[in-house]
């Protein structure tokens, strides 16, 4: 429990888009599912995910089943 609290503070003190690992558009990440040829009918689970927009980018280009999985509560109710 004690590293969900570490995440949660994190996020609640900084918000969504003030910790240092926020990015607007994962693009790395984009690029490497591009890269692996996963289709959008494909799932994609985003292990770790916090407050990432990855799961917003990946549903506007057509994927629909898509996961978000993170020790943070709180990233994931202001996500």
């Amino acid at each position: 429990m004690v590293r969900a609290e570490h995440w949660d503070a994190a996020y609640i003190e900084h918000g969504i888009d003030g910790v240092s690992w926020h990015e607007p558009v994962p693009e790395t990440s984009l690029q490497l599912i591009e890269a692996l040829g996963v289709e959008p009918a494909e799932p994609v689970v985003d292990a770790g995910g916090g407050g990432s927009s990855l799961a917003d980018e990946l549903v506007a280009r057509g994927f629909a089943d898509v996961t978000v999985l993170d020790l943070s509560a709180a990233a994931l109710e202001a996500t």
